[in-house]
Order: structure tokens, then sequence, then C-alpha cells
């Protein structure tokens, strides 16, 4: 059969075989609850056989509940404590009524080498009752100076004869019986006055180094150390300390630790100790704070400009006596030898200035000075860089990358800059027939880390100047070298001015004009081309060059023209680059002239004795030559001619 238990799989297995039968019991997922006795019983109709043995859990102990009794009285009573667990030490009973134990009362205030005694009476409870003694959980040691006193079956005590602080604890009373045990405890403390343990004194420290200035008491309760400083004023007064200030720190033990002592922490210090008991204790310390030469930074730079004087202040605050050393580039600096310079010592309340004037300074005394400042608690220096500034040079190498008929770019090296940083450059153009430099030019200002410029809106065919000056904090250097150039041509910009065209006959007309604005030539008139054609006709413009020659008249003649003709002439000039625009066009008619060619188709009729009809043609309309105003009949007679012939 198999039984199903809380603590596990609980199986019982009988097997018969022949006259004899055999039984197991298997226990699976073992607990501390499953220990116990446990027995076989074996039974028929004859009667039963039993076999009982225990069965032990290793874990810890548990009880099992039990039941309760209802007896008559004076009649015996059993009761079994099943126990589980193993191993089991000890099994014991235990039984109301519990020992009770009254108050102990112990006095306030206790001082030191009082005589004191503490009572335990246990009140109730079953006898025998045991009464023991603890301090602070542990029975009381035997050096303690403590008398033990068992009064009776259920009172004790504890006498002090001269109270100590070692007597300071947690003193308890421990009343135990069959049933129970009760504890009583009660706090002894013996308030004792403090006591130096590490008394104050002077102590001397360098400045930036820490020190700790020592104070510790003792006394009961514990003492509160707190301290003080003395404000500096008369009469003299404190003022308490605390750890606000950054360099200060109160240990645990009292101590006052400062961290990288300053000037300003010399002075009184008071150290208080109290516990409440009497007036307390109180000592006074001075703390000396000798300071060695310290200087806030170690490296500056004095800029003057050139020719004035430079003046170097080291000034110093540190213990006195102190000396004052001057260095330049590493050589000490005596100013006997240098009939520029003059050295000045000055005591100050807190130390020393020393003042290195150098009169008319150049550019070669830019260097480094170095002032070293030791007293007898150590040394210290500090590196003053003495820079001359002034303008700097002019720009160097300055040249013509490239240019165009409108624009030009240059560029140039970077000049010394007279120990300042070059802020800007100044370009300055002109052209070259225009005023001179000093008088209000063209300039262009640029950036200090450029060193190249692309200038616009020039002329062409214009000569032009170019100089630059360096500009820093001090002025403006010199111009550079004068770099000139002649901008590229570009064909005119406007025609030729004031044309006009005379008729000088009937088959020549003489043309006059004027040069383009000079502004608008954009270079050197080389010539003219003169263009013509007959006013009206879609023919194209018949062109003469004309080749400018220095002092001669812009004029030209056109021959072989048509008679009584009107004609459009135009003007053109040209340069390098090429042709402008033409004028506008101008027109004008050559002379009339004698018809070129007679009437022809001459036709004569008699029409009586007395009268002839005479017809003819006019003659071609090209060959007319003006406006045809008549014709002339000349006539003779015959005879007339034949006398003229034979004459």
């Amino acid at each position: 059969m198999e039984k199903n238990a809380s603590t596990g799989q609980k199986s019982v297995t009988v097997q018969a075989g022949g006259v004899s039968v055999r039984g197991r019991l298997s226990l699976s997922g073992l607990r501390t609850t499953d220990a116990g006795v446990y027995e076989c019983v074996a039974s028929n109709a004859v009667g039963e056989a039993r076999h009982a043995a225990p069965l032990h859990v290793l874990g810890p102990p548990h009880v099992r509940p039990m039941r309760d009794a209802r007896l008559v009285a004076r009649e015996d009573a059993t009761f079994h404590c099943r126990v589980t667990g193993y191993p089991i030490s000890e099994v014991h009973w235990e039984r109301e009524e519990a020992p009770e134990i009254d108050p102990i009362v112990i006095k306030r205030d206790l001082q030191l080498g009082m005589r004191m005694r503490l009572v335990c009476v246990v009140s109730k409870g079953d006898f025998p009752i045991r009464i023991q003694w603890l301090k602070d959980g542990s029975p009381i040691p035997e050096d303690q100076d403590i008398a033990e006193k068992i009064l009776d079956e259920y009172s004790s005590t504890l006498s002090f004869s001269s109270l100590a602080v070692k007597h300071n604890g947690n003193y308890t009373c421990h009343a135990s019986n069959a049933a129970a045990s009760r504890n009583y405890s009660v706090e002894i403390i013996v308030n004792v006055p403090p006591t130096w343990r590490v008394e104050p004194h002077d102590m001397e420290v360098i400045a930036g180094q820490r020190v700790t200035l020592a104070c510790a008491a003792e006394g009961s309760p514990a003492p509160h150390i707190h301290w003080m400083k003395d404000t500096g004023s008369l009469p003299p007064q404190y003022q308490e300390l605390d750890n606000t200030r950054m360099n200060y720190k109160i240990l645990q033990n009292g101590s006052l630790l400062i961290h990288s002592v300053q000037p300003d922490d010399r002075g009184y210090y008071l150290c208080q100790a109290s516990n409440g008991i009497d007036s307390g204790l109180s000592k006074v310390a001075h703390l000396s704070v000798h300071v060695p030469p310290r200087f806030s930074t170690h490296t500056t730079n004095v800029t003057v400009p050139k020719g004035s004087t430079a003046i170097l202040n080291c000034t110093v605050a540190a213990d006195k006596p102190m000396s004052v050393t001057w260095y330049q580039n590493n050589h000490e600096l005596k100013p006997k030898q240098h009939p520029k310079i003059n050295i000045k010592k000055e005591n100050t309340s807190k130390g020393v200035t020393s003042t290195l004037m150098f009169k008319h300074v150049r550019r070669e005394d830019t260097s480094s000075f170095i002032c070293v400042a030791s007293n007898k608690y150590g040394k210290d220096q500090l590196e003053m860089k003495l820079i001359v500034q002034e303008t700097p040079e002019p720009p160097t190498n300055v040249r013509v990358n490239n240019f165009t008929s409108r624009s030009v770019s240059l560029s140039w090296e970077q000049p010394y800059n007279g120990n300042s940083a070059i802020g800007a450059y100044i370009v300055q153009y002109k052209n070259t027939t225009a005023v001179p430099w000093h008088q209000n030019v063209v300039q262009v200002v640029v950036r200090g880390d450029q060193l190249n410029v692309t200038l616009k809106d020039l002329k062409p065919a214009n000569g032009y100047q170019f100089q630059i000056r360096a500009e820093n904090s001090v002025g403006v250097s010199n111009a550079s070298e004068t770099v000139t150039l002649t901008t590229l041509e570009e064909i005119p910009e406007a025609p030729p001015r004031d044309i006009e065209v005379k008729v000088k006959d009937s088959k020549t007309l003489l043309v006059t004009w004027k040069p383009p604005d000079e502004s608008l030539q954009n270079g050197e008139i080389l010539g003219y081309y003169i263009g013509y054609k007959i006013s009206n006709s879609s023919e194209p413009f018949h062109y003469k060059t004309f080749e400018v020659t220095p002092g001669m008249d812009l004029q030209n003649t056109l021959n072989e023209l048509q008679k009584f003709t009107e004609y459009s002439v135009l003007v053109q000039a040209y340069n390098r680059a090429g042709a402008g625009p033409h004028s506008k066009e101008v027109t004008a008619t050559t002379e009339e002239d004698v018809p070129g060619a007679p009437p022809s188709d001459v036709q004569c009729t008699a029409l009586s004795s007395q009268r002839i009809l005479v017809l003819w043609s006019s003659p071609p309309e090209s060959a007319i030559n003006g406006i045809l105003k008549g014709y002339k009949v000349l006539y003779r007679s015959l005879a007339d001619f034949e006398v003229l012939y034979s004459n």
C-alpha cells in the first residue's frame, strides 16, 4: 500500500511467498519532521507481533505539538515530547511560574569615587532561583573591584566602593528557575571631568604645508572638542572654527588639521574640551606661519614700444629678510655693467618689491628676465619676457601674379612684425598720372593672415602703381616697394565724336571727326575705319582705314564718288584690342556737274518753209549729274555751215 505525506512520498510493499511474508517501507524527500520511531506490526488470526526502530534525520530540532491532558487529582500524568532533528544535545522541561525581577534603582549623576550598590530582588518565581550578574553581556571580570553578595535565595547585590571610569557599562541581573529566565539591565555612567590626554602646544609651519594642532581629552562622558581662533582684535576675541573653511578639518580625535596653510592662518588657537562636568578645559596654542617667496604666476610678458622705458616689477610676499636677484638671458644682471638699466628695491608690509627700469629699449633688447626671491624658508622665481614692440617692417617681395584689363592679383611675404601680431595689410594704389602718394589714394584693407589680394574695378589700358603697408598694435609700417603695371586694353567703349562731312566737289567728300572720350578709349587709338555707302542702298559700307600719325588732323577725303549722290558716312576707332562701336551715320550729297551724256535720238522734221520740229531723248538718268533744268537747241542754216567748212 502507498501513503502520501506532506514531507514526501512513503510506500509500503508487501510480498507473500509460501509461508513467509516480507514488508518494506520506503521514504523519499526526507525532512526533519519525518524523524521518529517507526513500528512494524504483523498479525493473523492467531495473534500479532511488533518491532520498533528509531529514524534520525540530520537537521535543526523541532518539537511536535502535544495534546492537552485532563486528569483527576492525585492521578499520575504522562506527557510525551516528540522531538525531531538530529543530533539533539539536550531536552528539558519547563513549567510556570517564571522569575520576575523588581526594578533596580540607580542614582543619577554618578561622580568619580562615589559608593554605590545595585540590588536585584526576584519578587516572583518558583524556587530554586539562580541569580547571576553580567556586565555588558559577560560575567563580571575579577579586576573590576566590584563585590557581589547573595543576600538570600531571591536577592543579590553588587557593591562599588569607589566608582571609576572602568565601571561604566550595562549591568544585568539574570534570574532563572526551572520554568524560565529573566533579565533586568541598568547602565552605569560615572561622570568624570575632562583631563588632557594630548595638550595643545605652539607650532611652526611653512606656508603651503599642512599642520596638525593636537588636542585630545578624556573623561566621562567623552568630552566634546571645539576650536576657536583669535580674530586679531584688541582685546582678543575668539571665533569658533568649523569645517566650512576649505583647508580646515577637525579630526575625530579632536585635533585640528589645516591643509595648505596660508599666512592668514597664523595666530592664536583655543582648544576647549567639555562634557558637562565641572568647567571643562581650555588651552591656547600659537601657530607661526613662515612664508617662503611665492609668485602667483611664474611667467609673464611685458610689452613696451620701441624707445620707451620698460618697467619690470617683481613683487613678492614672504618673510623678511629676503633677497632679490635679477637675471637676463640666464646671466646674473649687474646694473653697473648696463648703463641703461637701473634696479630699485623697496620693502612693503608683506614683502619686497624690486623694480627694474630699462631705458630707451630697442628691438635687440627683447629678452628674458628672471627675478629670483629667496629667504631662509625657500625661494621662487618669476620669468618675465620683455618684448619691445615697434611698427612692422614693410611687406617684402610684392609681386603681380596675374592681371586683366580691369583687375590685378598681388601677393607678398610677411615682414618682421615688430613683436606684435600684424592685424591688417593696407593695399594702396593709384593711377600713374594721378595724385602723389601722400594725397588721398585708393586703399583696400585685408586681414593680417592674408598675403594676397585681388583688386577689381580698374580701368583698361591704364598705368597703376601699388604699395602695401603692414599694421600692428603699435602702428603702420612704411610702404613697400612700388609695383607698376598697365592693365590690358579693351576695345573702345565709345565711337568717335563730332562727325562732319563736307562737300568738296561733285566726286569728293571731306570727313572730319574727333576721337572718343579719353576715359573710354581703353587703349591707344591706332586708327579709324571710315565707312561710306550710297544712302538708302542695300549695298554694304565701304571702309577706308585711317592710321593715326602724331600731329595729323583727323580728316579724310572720299574720292571718285558718284556725282550729285547722297552718301551715308560713319567712323569707328580701333586699338590693339579691336574696333569699338561706330558713330551715328552722317549724310552728305556730292555737288552737281554737267550732264555726262548728250540727249540722244535727235530728229528734225520741216513743218513749213520757216518752221522745223526737233525731237530728242533725255540722257541716261545716271548721266544727268544733277537736276535737269532744260535743254538748249542750237541751229544754223546749212549755207552757213558750208561757208564755215569751206573757209
